[in-house]
């Protein structure tokens, strides 16, 4: 059964947001339409994954999220994600208003540090049952892989569908406020959503039928082996 375990570490942000105007009605956002251009960097960094057969299948049931006093778990896929967001913007101000507009740099980085896929030590890795559950492992593994550029790229989506139709305008000095609201309220919510997201689909890989169908492995030597409850 996975983990998921997220640090959000969110980089030192400085720029200035405010709602994006609609066709320049002044000289000034002319001038912003014509000067100003919007940077938007994500960035989906995977680092592999690792194998260890050295812990129990009850200590690794004690580790899962779910699971029954009498069951033994077989293997467990656990993953940990770090999130940062930097967040800058170019401005020019009109002193005449009192207003300013900003080209914003948004900088997101996801990244999964190595996997860490367990199969319980009671099977020996050269054996038919180590085998099952690795494969069975490596579904989730692959989720995992294939869920963080999928968020990147809806990410990326999003921004530029926000942020690509005209520079932001602020009162001047009023930047950083609106800018936390961005943030706090809008980006940071929406990441940390599709970040769990993958959990929905890597609970549909560990049914009662998948459990069924590993429980008969190996000529049932798998279940043999931990006397699992299936």
């Amino acid at each position: 059964m996975p983990t998921l375990r997220a640090t959000l570490l969110c980089a030192a942000l400085a720029a200035v947001f405010g709602a994006a105007g609609a066709a320049p009605k002044t000289a000034f956002e002319a001038s912003c339409v014509a000067r100003l251009s919007p940077a938007l960097t994500i960035q989906a960094i995977e680092s592999g994954y690792q194998v260890d057969n050295t812990v129990s299948s009850r200590v690794l049931h004690n580790r899962g999220a779910h699971g029954h006093a009498s069951d033994l778990m077989l293997g467990m896929t656990a993953v940990t994600s770090r999130v940062e967001v930097g967040v800058a913007g170019s401005t020019l101000q009109d002193p005449s208003s009192g207003r300013e507009c900003l080209a914003p740099r948004i900088d997101i980085e996801l990244r999964y540090l190595p996997l860490q896929v367990f199969v319980a030590r009671e099977f020996s890795p050269f054996g038919c049952p180590y085998r099952a559950v690795l494969e069975h492992e490596m579904r989730h593994v692959r989720l995992y892989l294939e869920h963080l550029p999928a968020v990147a790229a809806l990410l990326r989506a999003e921004l530029e569908r926000r942020y690509r139709g005209a520079p932001l305008y602020a009162a001047s000095g009023q930047g950083l406020t609106l800018l936390q609201e961005q943030v706090d309220d809008w980006l940071w919510p929406m990441i940390k959503t599709e970040m769990h997201r993958v959990e929905l689909f890597q609970a549909a890989l560990d049914t009662e039928d998948e459990a069924f169908h590993l429980s008969g492995a190996c000529g049932g030597e798998l279940a043999d082996n931990l006397k699992a409850r299936y």
